[in-house]
């Protein structure tokens, strides 16, 4: 098997990449903001914006519905006036490797 290898980024602290700081101000955690664990997840809608978070101990199959829901949905027409998302959080290298279409 190969995989490919990425660069590490922090996800908590003041060095957090922009991209998780905006995950985690949009879906905020239970008892804290940090992620305390690897398997944290975010669903992200078609329009970019983080809707739903789950904790490490949730099974990815219990996220299903939630998937089929935003999945069904038809993405919001674009324009310049559109708030800030996930695809557009501040970051250069977020808008290079961080896009949600």
């Amino acid at each position: 098997m190969k995989f490919d290898m990425f660069h590490k980024i922090n996800v908590n602290g003041d060095d957090a990449h922009p991209l998780w700081k905006f995950l985690k101000a949009k879906q905020s955690g239970f008892m804290i903001d940090a992620i305390k664990w690897n398997f944290t997840k975010f669903v992200i809608d078609k329009n970019g914006r983080p809707v739903q978070r789950y904790a490490t101990t949730v099974n990815p199959l219990a996220m299903e519905d939630d998937l089929v829901k935003y999945m069904a949905q038809t993405p919001e027409p674009q324009d310049e006036s559109r708030p800030q998302t996930a695809a557009t959080a501040e970051s250069g290298e977020c808008s290079r490797t961080c896009t949600i279409s």
